[in-house]
């Protein structure tokens, strides 16, 4: 069955992959700067593997918005998800898998895995992008709601 745009886990997953977004801009030029090992990052990086691949999965069953109208039917959402994101998606997505399968198996020296790891951070650019179509599609209004309500509930909102 397909998933409302604004369904609680969609919302719960878009705000984690902000999330990471945002760890991903603060740890990509650490990385860079401080020569990190991927192994001091071990468990962000399965988290970010494991969301990602979600998010990716999520997409093709996700709803989306146009002129007021929710699109929910499964063959739309399908073909619309894989003429546009879907690729910029899956390859960040087996680039990080395939840094990390490779580091786990010791194919790699941890040198080189850093160094596969900083290519997948340049890819990981296109993620950014996604944040525009997330806007446009109205995606992060029910996220935004969510937050509010996270707000106001721990007594942290100022209206």
């Amino acid at each position: 069955a397909p998933l409302h745009p604004e369904a609680w886990l969609r919302v719960i997953v878009d705000i984690v992959c902000l999330v990471l977004l945002l760890l991903d801009s603060i740890m990509m030029p650490y990385m860079f700067a401080f020569h990190v090992s991927l192994k001091d990052v071990l468990v962000i990086t399965w988290i970010a593997c494991i969301v990602w691949m979600l998010d990716l999965i999520l997409n093709f069953v996700t709803g989306y918005v146009t002129s007021d109208t929710v699109v929910m039917d499964v063959k739309k959402i399908t073909r619309r998800y894989a003429k546009s994101w879907f690729i910029p998606d899956a390859v960040v997505v087996c680039a990080d898998w395939l840094t990390l399968i490779l580091y786990l198996v010791g194919e790699s020296e941890p040198g080189d895995a850093t160094e596969n790891a900083k290519i997948v951070r340049f890819l990981k650019i296109a993620r950014f992008l996604r944040i525009f179509s997330m806007v446009r599609s109205g995606r992060m209004q029910a996220a935004e709601v969510l937050l509010e309500r996270f707000a106001r509930a721990a007594g942290l909102s100022t209206y």
